[in-house]
Order: structure tokens, then C-alpha cells, then sequence
């Protein structure tokens, strides 16, 4: 049932999510008004944690977007669970408000990226997941083995044995650090917990620790990785672990080499391969990097219609590939009092820090798959339809900056290799 975008390299019988039943008594009344689908419009209803959004869909699990009251802080969220059989895509409460995130204003509107008029949308109860009993006599934690994240972000996903003295997780490494309090549930199964990654970062290492209720380690019982009792290892090792699985297909065996790759060139663009593990040449997974031509994406090039009001000047576009891929947009000038929407939904610019009268908008958490879909900005009549590819276009009609171009030509072959191997 499940279609999370992980590359996994090791069988994994763990934990199986299930969901409670769809029917009439607990499906909700959606919007469907011009040409836009809502699953909540100004308020979350009955929506609370224990609860999660099911979306019924006739073709593709639904992309939601995630605004406030005033149509700001937009986000855009794809399914926690996928029901590819019967069709059902899955949010729960938690995830959603996980993704939120906080210091912002009150989550409002959950809006459908793809609108229909066919989806059938319910409120349905989080249904426990179906656990074994506890394995007998464990006494130490046991990593037995990791997968790889590669949707908007690059993670590592741990999969755990917990002994029954276990009472946290902690999770640090470039990114910071992730804490874990572990219920008696998490220790009848093999536990699963993640930590998002940056490119420029994957050879950096991350470290597990599990603590009892006093605070002392508990000591993972594995023979390799371990140092001072906690579990340690990088993306790029684990990457490297993957690559020499003989049975990988050709398509995960592309995409390895590519994720490793992007990160890389990544590190040494930013300057920060401090701690980066280098491969030999003798090995494999690490290789040199094709430079694209601007043609080669040339379709993906930047498309700009309309004109600005005279006091706003649009400055350009970046990239930001931190923890997920972002494109920001600038403009110079007073942005309030205009009509400023991405993807047909409202937004409030962000001020620059720094910066007198200089304005941004964001797009987040774009995934490989994804690098090369439009974003429609608009500010009053003007248009603007921008991807990851049109940033790369641009940077590779840049002349001499053979660093920039590794770069981005990195993306177009992480993004190939993910098309492919996830078939899209």
C-alpha cells in the first residue's frame, strides 16, 4: 500500500499502516468553486489530531497547499500514505501540522494542487497500526538498516530494534538535532525514524543515540558503525552500501550515482565538504559530472507575460538547497496593496533582511521528480512561469562558472534518474 518516495535497498517487513473505513457518516462537505477544490476553507472543522484527511481521486494522488487566513505562509504537501489500488491518498492531522510547522499564523485552508470536482474527501480516525508482541530479551538497540528519502528533501530514515529500557531517541548532525520520547508501542515493532539532509551535506555524518529514562546511552548492539555506543554513518556512506548491492536494477543504480553526485558537487560549490568522505577511484559510486547544455532544457526556460506596476522591479530568482529545494523570487518596491499569488493561491512577500524595500516570495519543498514543473507567480496581470530547470537554463547560458554549472547539471541528472526510477 505504501508509495513514499524512498530508494530502499533491504527488506522491510515492519510496521503496515492502516485506515480506517470510508463512509458516508464521516465524509465531509468539500468546495469546489471556481475551477479550485478545497478540503477546508477557513476553518479545519472536525479536523484535530487522531484524525486524517482522506482523499478519494479518480487519476493521481492530490498535492494539497497549506495557507493561512490572509492566503499566506503557502506551502505545498504531498500524501503521507497513497492507496494506489483503491485510489485513496492519506494526511494526517499531525503530518500536515508537522509540515505547518510553527511560528506561523493558524493553518486555514488545505486546498487540492490538481483541482477537481471528482474527489471525495472524508475525516476518518487514525487507526492504530498493527504491531507484533515485543521480541524477548533485547537489551540493546539494534539498527537493522536505513532507506533513503529523495522527495523535496534528501533524508536518511533509520529502521530500529528498541529495548523495552529505552526512553529517547536523538538524532544530530549538520542539519541539528532530532528528539525522540519513545512510547511502549514504539518498542513492540522495529521503530523507523528520519532526518532530512542537505546535498551539500550528505557526507557529513549523522549520529543515533537511544537513552534510557536517566539519560545513559544504551549501547547499540551492532558489530560496525558504532562509536561511543551510538549508531553513526552518512548519506553518502549508506549510498555507497546501496551501490554495492549486486541485485540493485539499472534505474536504482543511476539514481544512487546521481544523488551522489549532486551532493558532491553540491559540498564543494558551498564550501562545505569539511568531513566530506571522498571516494577512491577505484570506486564506483561517485563519478565525474556530465555538464548539460542550455538547450537540453531549453523548453524549461523562464516565461514572463504582463507588465509590473511601475514602483515593483522583479530582481530575478535563486535556488535555495537546504533541507528541501526552493525557488525564491525578488522584487525591489511596495509590494502591498498587490494581488500576489503563486499557483492561483494568495501570499504575503517576505521582507529581506537587510534590504530596504526588497521583497521575496518562495516556493518550497520541490522534489527531483518536480525540478522541471511550472510555478505560476503572479503580481497583479504580470506572469511569470518559473521551474528548478528554468533556474538551471539560466546559470547554464552563464558563461565560465564551470561550478555552478557541475551544479545544476547534477539536478537535471538527479531528476532524469528519479523520473525513471520512480516511472513518472
Amino acid at each position: 500500500m505504501y508509495n513514499d518516495p524512498f530508494v530502499e535497498w533491504r527488506g522491510y517487513a515492519g510496521k503496515v499502516a492502516k485506515h480506517e473505513a470510508l463512509s458516508d457518516s464521516n465524509r465531509i462537505t468539500a468546495f469546489y468553486e471556481g475551477g479550485e477544490s478545497f478540503a477546508f476553507k477557513g476553518n479545519l472543522g472536525n479536523f484535530k489530531s487522531g484524525t486524517e484527511l482522506a482523499i478519494k481521486y479518480p487519476n493521481e494522488a492530490p498535492t494539497i497547499e497549506l495557507m493561512d487566513s490572509s492566503w499566506g505562509g503557502w506551502m505545498q504537501l504531498g500524501a503521507e500514505d497513497v492507496d494506489d489500488v483503491n485510489k485513496i491518498a492519506y494526511y494526517s492531522y499531525d503530518y500536515i501540522m508537522s509540515a505547518w510547522g510553527t511560528g506561523k499564523n493558524q493553518l486555514a485552508y488545505v486546498k487540492i494542487s490538481n483541482p477537481s470536482s471528482s474527489y471525495v474527501m472524508y475525516v476518518i480516525n487514525v487507526a492504530k497500526e498493527e504491531t507484533p508482541e515485543p521480541t524477548p530479551g533485547i537489551t540493546n538497540p539494534k539498527m537493522n538498516g536505513f532507506s533513503l528519502t529523495a522527495s523535496g528533501n534528501i533524508g536518511i530514515n533509520f529502521f530500529i530494534d528498541i529495548p523495552a529500557a529505552a526512553a529517547k531517541i536523538k538524532i544530530s548532525g549538520a542539519t541539528g538535532e532530532v528528539n525522540k520520547n519513545l512510547s511502549d508501542s514504539d518498542k513492540k515493532a522495529e521503530y523507523k525514524v528520519s532526518y532530512p539532509v542537505a546535498a551539500k551535506d550528505i557526507g557529513k555524518n549523522v549520529t543515533v543515540t537511544v537513552y534510557d529514562s536517566t539519560g545513559k546511552t544504551i549501547a547499540f548492539s551492532n558489530t560496525s558503525n558504532v562509536s561511543n555506543g551510538s549508531y553513526v554513518i552518512s548519506v553518502s556512506k549508506a549510498l555507497e552500501i546501496m551501490q554495492a548491492n549486486t541485485g540493485n536494477t539499472r534505474e536504482l543504480t543511476a539514481l544512487v550515482q546521481a544523488i551522489y553526485n549532486y551532493g558532491a558537487v553540491s559540498a564543494e560549490y558551498f564550501g562545505a565538504d569539511t568531513g566530506w568522505v571522498r571516494l577512491s577511484a577505484s570506486q564506483t559510486v561517485y563519478g565525474t559530472v556530465e555538464i548539460i547544455s542550455a538547450d537540453k532544457i531549453g523548453s524549461k526556460a523562464e516565461r514572463v507575460s504582463g507588465s509590473l506596476p511601475g514602483d515593483i522591479v522583479y530582481q530575478g530568482a535563486s535556488l535555495i538547497l537546504d533541507n528541501d529545494v526552493t525557488v525564491r523570487h525578488y522584487f525591489t518596491g511596495n509590494l502591498k496593496g498587490h494581488t500576489v499569488k503563486v499557483n492561483g493561491s494568495s501570499v504575503t512577500p517576505q521582507a529581506v533582511s537587510g534590504m530596504s524595500n526588497m521583497y521575496y516570495v518562495d516556493i518550497k519543498g520541490i522534489g527531483p521528480v518536480n525540478f522541471d514543473s511550472e510555478h505560476v507567480l503572479t503580481v497583479d496581470n504580470w506572469t511569470n512561469r518559473y521551474s528548478v530547470m528554468s533556474y538551471c537554463n539560466k546559470a547554464l547560458n552563464m558563461s565560465g562558472d564551470t561550478a555552478i554549472k557541475s551544479v545544476v547539471s547534477s539536478m537535471y541528472h538527479y531528476m532524469m534518474a528519479a523520473k525513471a526510477y520512480y516511472k513518472q
